[in-house]
């Protein structure tokens, strides 16, 4: 709902101040009083234009005040109520210039003011509607009271199908029908072709047709033959893998226990030695420790009957 309406050097007022109320409002005032400057003023606050802007019956620069001197600017400030919120939209135009400075508001909070498209956008989104059908629906220009009325009864239907866009529907509806025809008679050409197609094939084409299926045939049964050879040799190959794989495990354990063998047959050269230095202290016999590795010795033999029983030991 429009609750108030300010101008200020719109057209024949200086500065004016409309508030509305709920219901009906009506507008009284002698011909050139500014009533439809005040119509004028509602939709290019909201929108951005109206019709004889939209029209360019009139330019921005004519709706400046010009009596008793040239204004070098005009502003239009209105107030809607929607969903229980205040919106208020300002517009200001500067002489040469256009559209200077815009700004909407809710609830004195600003919300847009980059620009008049801007503005506008948001207005359109709160309100969901737009100039289109505000301006055929909502807001009849001075004289335009009985447009429909006055509208051949075909030329009526079309009106009210394009104010309400529902004309779009009938538009899209002509493109299909008109894409089904184009495809049927696609459809029927491609038949005839393949009809006269498989007429004009002879006996000979078949027959070649017929033996080159053949042949092809017996090229897929001897690949498929020779694919179950080749699987039957890779898995060979994979058992012979297998057993070098082996092979080289036994040899790795070999190399392993030889070095082993290796490493036994030093310990025995060095026990050899150490007999041997044993057994010439035994025969000197002359310190309290020789008598103690005798002592020593005399276990080994004991326990392995001779040196040489110990070496043959250590080799096992």
């Amino acid at each position: 709902m429009i609750t108030r309406l300010k101008l200020k050097n719109w057209r024949s007022h200086h500065e004016s101040e409309f508030k509305f109320a709920k219901g009906v409002n009506v507008l009284i005032g002698i011909m050139g009083s500014g009533k439809s400057s005040v119509m004028d003023a509602l939709c290019y606050a909201l929108f951005g234009t109206f019709p004889s802007l939209q029209q360019r019956k009139l330019k921005l620069d004519d709706i400046l005040r010009d009596k008793p001197n040239q204004a070098t600017s005009a502003s239009v400030e209105l107030d809607f109520v929607k969903d229980e919120a205040v919106y208020t939209v300002y517009r200001e135009i500067a002489l040469e210039k256009g559209t200077r400075n815009v700004e909407l508001r809710k609830n004195g909070e600003l919300l847009e003011a980059e620009n008049s498209q801007a503005v506008t956008e948001y207005v359109e989104k709160i309100l969901h509607l737009d100039y289109d059908i505000f301006s055929r629906a909502v807001y009849a220009e001075q004289n335009q009271l009985d447009y429909f009325l006055e509208l051949p009864k075909g030329q009526r239907m079309a009106q009210i199908d394009s104010l309400l866009k529902i004309d779009r529907y009938e538009d899209a509806r002509k493109t299909v029908t008109s894409l089904a025809n184009k495809i049927d008679a696609e459809r029927e050409t491609k038949e005839l072709d393949s009809k006269a197609l498989f007429s004009s094939a002879d006996e000979s084409t078949i027959a070649r047709l017929a033996a080159e299926i053949s042949d092809t045939q017996k090229e897929a049964a001897r690949l498929e033959a020779e694919h179950i050879n080749v699987e039957k040799l890779l898995e060979q190959t994979r058992e012979s893998l297998e057993k070098a794989r082996l092979s080289r495990e036994s040899k790795a354990e070999i190399e392993r226990l030889e070095s082993e063998s290796r490493g036994l047959e030093s310990t025995l050269e060095i026990l050899d030695h150490e007999l041997k230095l044993i057994s010439k202290k035994l025969a000197e016999n002359n310190t309290e420790g020789v008598e103690a590795e005798k002592e020593a010795l005399g276990h080994l033999v004991e326990k392995f009957g001779t040196s040489k029983g110990l070496s043959i030991k250590l080799k096992k």
